[in-house]
Formats: structure tokens, sequence, C-alpha cells
């Protein structure tokens, strides 16, 4: 019986303990699965968050890209002013077909009423192109006053111009008041930077 009673107990511990093992082992294959879905949900929030970053990327990218194309455009509209350099190399190219023109006309030791009438027509022309290259450029803010005097000056000596150009006789060319810009170029050129002209 003594025997029976000890065999008896240790069925039964060992049933316990069989069962204990049984109940770890279900709970750490529920830990293992809890840990597995939770390790999914980690991959899986990190794969939406990788592709949200994606996406924020790119929409970063396409904004940008629209405000660089709105800076062009916005630059094409009103671009920045020329430096100093750059106005001077401007303001002599526009100049200067009125100026060849003029040494031109000075050339001619006694110029006849048609030469002159040619003359004063050909600077009509020429002095428009000027001023509205004048007004058309992007001039530093220090130069600027000093532009829109001569753009009026300029426009003044045009009509001067026109009437000359318009004559029909000498004693006609001769009672024009002949309103010259020198004053006024004189002033620009000073402040861009560029020898008086001659």
């Amino acid at each position: 019986m003594t025997l029976t009673k000890k065999g008896l107990s240790i069925a039964a511990a060992f049933v316990v303990v069989l069962a204990l093992a049984i109940v770890v082992i279900v709970r750490l294959e529920s830990d293992l699965d809890g840990k597995k879905s939770a390790l999914k949900a980690t991959k899986a929030t990190r794969a939406a968050t990788q592709a949200q970053h994606a996406k924020d990327v790119t929409a970063q990218k396409s904004a940008q890209a629209t405000i660089d194309a709105l800076k062009a455009q916005i630059m094409k509209l009103d671009p920045p002013a020329w430096t100093k350099a750059v106005a001077a190399r401007k303001y002599l190219a526009m100049a200067k077909p009125g100026n060849d023109q003029i040494d031109g006309f000075n050339k001619l030791a006694y110029p006849d009423f048609r030469e002159v009438r040619r003359y004063c027509a050909a600077m009509t022309r020429l002095d428009n192109k000027f001023a509205q290259a004048l007004h058309a450029g992007h001039w530093p803010k220090f130069a600027l006053s000093a532009v829109n005097q001569l753009i009026d000056s300029v426009a003044r000596q045009t009509g001067s111009y026109a009437s000359r150009a318009d004559a029909k006789t000498v004693a006609a060319q001769d009672a024009v008041v002949f309103d010259q810009n020198n004053k006024a170029a004189q002033k620009v050129r000073i402040l861009l930077g560029l020898p008086a002209a001659t």
C-alpha cells in the first residue's frame, strides 16, 4: 500500500507539473502570437509611415516646383534692378543709335533744308525708341529719378525734331524751339559712372 500511495503521489505530482507546463506553454505561445501580431502591426505601421513620408516628400517637391515656377513668373513680370555696371552698358547701347545719327549729321559741312528734314525725321524715330528703351529698363533705384527726367526731356526733344521734320521752309525749321536733353543725359551718365558726353 505504501508503494502504491507513493506511486499515486508521484503520478499526481507529474500530472500537476505537466498541467503547469501545458499552461506555461500555452501562455508562451499566446505571448509569442501577441508579439508576432505586434511585430506585424509595427511593420504595417512602419510601412504606412514610410508610404506617408514618401507622399509628403512628393507633395513637398511638387509644392517647391510650384513655388519656383511662380518665382520665375514674378521675375519675368518684375525682374530685379540692374547693377550700376549693367545699367551703364545698357544705357550706352540705348543711346548709341541716336548718338551715331547726330555724329553723322555734324560731319555735314552745310546741310541743306532736305538733309535737315531727313535728319530730324530719323532722330524723331530714334528718340522714340530711346525713350521706350529707357522706360522699359530696370534701372537701379539711385538712377530712377534722373532716368525719368531724361525720358521727359527726350519726349520734348522728339517733339522738336518732329516739328522740324514737318517744316515746309527753312524759316519754319528755324522757328522751332529746340529742347535738347543734354543736361538730363549728362546727369544719368554721371550717376552710372560714365564719362560726360562730348
